[in-house]
């Protein structure tokens, strides 16, 4: 909730509507964002990837 499409501020930054989306994601347009880039930043690439491995193919394990 908060701004209507139209009016969201131009200077929200993509890890701000990764965040705001992935625990509300209603807009399908971020669905394949959120799913690439659902792991934190710490985690290193190969445990993200056993991760992705280890929990299907929707990388959400559900």
């Amino acid at each position: 909730s908060g701004y209507r499409r139209d009016e969201r501020p131009k200077a929200i930054t993509f890890r701000d509507d990764h965040l705001r989306d992935l625990f509300a994601p209603s807009r399908g347009r971020f669905e394949a964002d959120v799913n690439s880039v659902r792991t934190p930043i710490k985690r290193t690439k190969r445990q993200a990837e056993r991760e992705i491995e280890k929990s299907g193919e929707n990388g959400f394990g559900n």
